[in-house]
């Protein structure tokens, strides 16, 4: 279950720019023998521990969430929340100070295409927890999103995520690791600069541009 978004406003320019995009075919991206798959990452700070109350309207809807990912058109993989325990995360430690792992959200999955990842984020029922998701979840310094592209039947690591995502607070989108709103395809798979979003022309947040829409 991913956290995008800002405000209604922010969230319908977004979505009518992804109605009107045309970039990236919604099969798998594909550089000679070597089929790429798209990895995104998200994280957030929870009001929170997840089983205290005021989580309660985004803990008991993030099965139903998860499911929905999973039957979307596009997924391939999410990882298992066994793999998501505060020993695994202790890897953002040294991101965070005083981090802590009880009131961390975490999330990693993989997807065939941009627009497959577009399609789930703003056109089904994760859009909804969009509006809502102040009431349990705060903003985070620096980027909260990371993509990038991976070979087909990799399943990348929580510290591959974290280091993509480093690499988004430092030095913006790039080829390394992107967002929805600035991507790139995969390297050489096409001439030409990444894909411009709705804001090209200004990061959302200064050099912290990494937010998803």
């Amino acid at each position: 279950m991913g956290v995008p978004g800002t405000t209604k406003g922010h969230f319908e320019k977004h979505r009518k720019w992804a109605e009107n995009s045309h970039v990236g075919a919604p099969g798998d991206a594909t550089l000679g023998d070597v089929t790429h798959h798209l990895a995104h990452s998200n994280i957030a700070w929870m009001h929170g521990r997840i089983d205290d109350p005021v989580m309660f309207g985004l803990a008991s809807r993030i099965d139903e969430i998860n499911r929905l990912a999973e039957q979307s058109r596009g997924f391939i993989w999410r990882i298992p929340e066994s793999e998501t325990s505060f020993t695994h995360l202790e890897v953002f430690r040294e991101d965070f100070p005083g981090f802590d792992p009880s009131r961390f959200f975490y999330n990693m999955s993989v997807w065939e295409s941009l627009e497959h990842l577009r399609e789930y984020t703003l056109f089904s029922a994760h859009a909804e927890m969009i509006y809502e998701r102040r009431q349990w979840l705060d903003s985070i310094a620096g980027a909260n999103v990371a993509l990038w592209w991976i070979p087909e039947g990799h399943h990348p690591s929580i510290a591959e995520s974290a280091e993509r995502l480093r690499h988004v607070r430092k030095f913006g989108p790039t080829p390394h690791a992107f967002t929805l709103r600035h991507s790139f395809p995969p390297a050489n798979s096409s001439p030409g600069d990444k894909i411009p979003g709705p804001d090209s022309e200004q990061p959302s947040h200064g050099s912290q541009e990494g937010r998803q829409p």
